[in-house]
């Protein structure tokens, strides 16, 4: 389009169109008959600029003048798409504005695209913008996220088994000084010595007999369970009694004890603990031993329907509760990595109570370095009170366990004076201060010792569900989730000062849904999903928390989550009985890149008849308290955003809907004999079709919902996972199921050659890629998927590039080393 032979010539500056401070009225209507439907859609060409001739300009016929009387506005005026200008305007923010500077927030109410996340980080931002962002506070990030790129950039699925120094100490601690882990061993020591091991009146307990803890305390159930375990198209079936366990090989089929073939690789154990684990966690060791794994176990009675209140147990019998250690041997492989060795584990000690059901459970972050000690132990009982307790180290020779009844704990934290006022959640905040939620929405720091409260804050108005702590890098920084809210971050180091939250409301019943990344310098929790089918698990940065980034979509409800301390894979449980794992690092952070997650197993229960004999006429007491089916073997699906998924869907409804109602209307024009016989299709139609149908197919990775909400069987559900903290078994993991049993699994991966450049044969000479260089950005690539705002979400998910360090992503090394 050209405009007129007369209007080329003239040009307007910002005054002529928008009145000042002491313009005349006549001027201020001239401004107002010039201003265009959409201010921000609009741009004039500044004075001095050259004339050319774009295709985009309209010049209309020169003898339409008369029907087109000219205005006295500006005619040299190009409009742009809204998203266009906002893109923009952000960039141009951006580039005004340090990266550390928070941009103030628009207040112009014609701005409709402030709706969504205004701030430094974008959605399209790439990959060294982002590392500015978050990481530039700490000297020499861009090492840091260098030796990330190395080690996890091309491990999308699984974490790799470690073997370089450099590596390890990275995957350990980041982010603080080298030797700040021994350190704060050093300095737990010294504080124990004293001020615990030599107090009056401290913790006191007294060992039992293994009759009376089975008696009053640790879950006993007869009945067996039956398990079909192995691919889809090869299940075996294995029984299991409570204290059993099953070595399984890397395709989850069962090893024979017998079995002489060492060949095989071991893949993990299935544990049968005959109960619903609440909590769960592995103990904070130091070297290559054996590991040692905690769980709390509750009665399958306790969560059992019933009919009548009076079928329901006593409220004296839930005062018995108990925290079991189970003990696993491991090996070293020639690479000098660890593994489970094919020794079944079984259980070392059990630390019994009267205080009631463990609700849940927390490892104290650094190990306590005496000979007879692990470090201290956090438990939350159904009572609403908070204690710590020291555990010792079991005896691992021999097959006796031991058992101890604690009279008195090391501390006891409760909220006194207050009814209805009980703790609901806690976090470590280092070796002698935790963090606990309350139910009125208010927070407590405590002291271990002395055991009193320092500071409390009133954060939310409902019950506190999940807290977390920033520990190591920012202890004192904490998050928390309410029942109904939103997400909130606090600095309990300046109580003054505002609080940061997350603008998007939530309803969340469920706990165990929030937890620190510390390689990410983010939380990452449950997100509000629009849809009850789905739900979904998002990363928020600690320096730019409103802006929530997707990590992970999911069929039903998640049921728990946790993220690794070494690494930045997150385990999420389902109520469908489904553990999926996701790369964090890989998925937030590379633009535009096909993000995949992969579902580790899939967990089916059934239980067994409730009546007293049993189809063959078997007494219930003998018969198998159920059957359960754990498949694996799934492939890896394509991690988006369930809004692409269900707009895809929703299309492809929509397009069979049309197509039904053009047969019907050709129906009916056939029989009352107008027209003609329209069977066959639009070509046109059947390619888009086509088209919809292929992208619906390549999005089918369970995010896309179907219509219609399943519910499965409670015992089903994942209710508690959880990953070693110790660097060189960080790739040890734990997922317990509601059925009784527990799976602990070797998910380590070799880092093989062709997952390094050619040039490092050596993981220590591995020098990954700088991202310190200067980098050449590709505009022709458009902006990101909009995980959690406007935009356009159906389909394109950019190339599937194999190469994971540049090219068609978005971002390109110059300087390549």
């Amino acid at each position: 389009m050209r405009l007129r032979a007369s209007n080329k010539q003239k040009r307007f500056r910002t005054s002529d169109y928008i009145p000042t401070l002491g313009s005349s009225d006549d001027e201020a209507d001239g401004a107002a008959n010039v201003a265009d439907e959409d201010t921000n859609d609009a741009f004039v060409n500044p004075p001095g600029a050259e004339e050319e001739e774009d295709d985009d300009v309209v010049e209309p016929d020169l003898t339409s003048d008369s029907d087109h009387p000219p205005s006295d506005g500006p005619k040299d005026v190009r409009t742009r798409s809204r998203r266009s200008v906002v893109k923009s305007k952000l960039r141009e923010s951006e580039t005004e504005r340090p990266p550390g500077e928070v941009q103030p927030y628009p207040s112009d109410p014609a701005s409709r695209w402030t709706r969504a996340y205004v701030g430094p980080v974008t959605r399209w931002s790439r990959f060294p913008e982002l590392c500015q962002s978050w990481f530039d506070d700490r000297t020499e990030y861009q090492k840091v996220v260098d030796v990330y790129l190395s080690m996890w950039a091309k491990h999308e699925l699984l974490p790799p088994r470690l073997v370089s120094s450099e590596q390890l100490n990275t995957a350990r601690n980041p982010w603080m000084p080298t030797k700040f882990p021994e350190d704060q061993e050093n300095s737990f020591l010294q504080w124990y010595i004293r001020h615990l091991s030599s107090r009056a009146g401290g913790q006191k307990s007294a060992l039992i007999a293994h009759s009376i803890a089975s008696s009053w305390y640790l879950p006993q159930t007869d009945a067996a369970l039956v398990s079909l375990l192995g691919p889809f198209d090869a299940l075996k079936e294995c029984t299991t009694q409570q204290g059993q366990s099953i070595t399984l090989a890397t395709n989850s089929l069962p090893i024979e004890d017998e079995s002489p073939d060492d060949s095989i690789e071991q893949g993990g154990f299935l544990l049968d603990v005959g109960g619903i684990v609440m909590s769960m966690g592995w103990a904070p060791l130091k070297g290559h031993g054996d590991q040692l794994l905690a769980m709390s176990v509750i009665p399958f009675a306790d969560q059992a329907y019933y009919s009548t209140p009076e079928e329901a147990p006593k409220e004296s019998s839930l005062k018995h509760g108990s925290v079991q250690i189970w003990h696993i041997q491991s090996e070293k492989t020639e690479r000098g990595t660890t593994r489970p060795s094919r020794t079944n584990p079984r259980l070392a000690a059990a630390i019994c109570f009267d205080w009631g059901r463990v609700v849940r459970m927390q490892w104290c972050p650094v190990p306590l370095p005496v000979d007879d000690h692990i470090s201290l132990l956090a438990i939350l009982c159904n009572d609403g009170r908070l204690r710590v307790i020291e555990v010792r180290k079991p005896q691992l020779q021999g097959s006796n366990a031991t058992y101890e009844e604690i009279q008195e704990p090391l501390a006891l934290m409760e909220i006194k004076n207050e009814q209805g006022v009980e703790v609901s959640c806690f976090t470590w905040i280092n070796t002698n201060r935790i963090a606990t939620g309350l139910t009125d929405g208010s927070v407590v720091v405590w002291s271990i010792f002395p055991c009193r409260i320092l500071q409390r804050h009133p954060i939310h108005s409902s019950p506190v569900m999940d807290i977390s702590s920033s520990y190591p890098s920012h202890p004192f920084v904490i998050a928390t989730l309410p029942v109904g809210g939103v997400a909130t971050i606090t600095d309990l180091s300046k109580p003054n000062g505002e609080m940061v939250y997350n603008p998007n409301l939530i309803i969340d019943f469920q706990p165990n849904l929030l937890a620190w990344s510390e390689h990410m310098r983010g939380f990452i929790g449950v997100w509000p999903s629009a849809f009850p089918a789905s739900g979904c698990i998002s990363f928020m940065s600690a320096r730019v928390f409103p802006q929530a980034r997707l990590v992970l979509s999911l069929d039903g409800q998640p049921t728990c989550l946790a993220v690794g301390s070494c690494h930045p894979y997150v385990l999420v449980g389902s109520s469908d009985g489904s553990l999926w794992i996701v790369n964090v690092f890989r998925k937030v952070t590379f633009y535009r890149k096909a993000s995949h997650k992969l579902k580790l197993f899939q967990h089916e229960y059934q239980e067994a008849p409730s009546t007293s004999k049993t189809s063959d006429g078997e007494d219930a007491e003998t018969a198998p308290r159920g059957v359960c089916r754990i498949l694996h073997g799934f492939r890896p699906l394509h991690n988006g955003h369930p809004k692409a998924s269900r707009g895809l869907k929703m299309r492809q409804t929509q397009m069979e809907q049309a197509k039904n109602r053009k047969k019907a209307k050709a129906a009916s024009a056939k029989k009352k004999g107008r027209g003609k016989d329209k069977t066959d299709t639009n070509q046109d139609n059947a390619a888009v079709e086509e088209q919809v149908v292929s992208r619906a197919e390549d999005h089918a990775d369970g995010a896309m919902p179907s219509g219609e909400i399943a519910v499965y069987a409670p015992l089903s559900r994942i209710t508690s996972a959880c990953w070693n903290p110790n660097v060189d078994f960080s790739w040890w993991a734990a997922a317990a199921m509601g059925s009784g049993l527990v799976r602990i699994m070797d998910l380590g991966v070799d880092m093989k050659s062709g997952h390094r450049p050619a040039a490092a044969a050596d993981p220590e000479e591995d020098p990954g890629l700088d991202i310190g260089q200067d980098f050449q950005v590709d505009e022709d690539m458009e902006d990101a998927e909009d995980d959690f705002g406007e935009g356009e979400i159906l389909g394109d998910e950019g190339p599937d590039d194999t190469d994971m360090m540049g090219g068609g992503g978005g971002w390109t090394a110059v300087n390549s080393r």
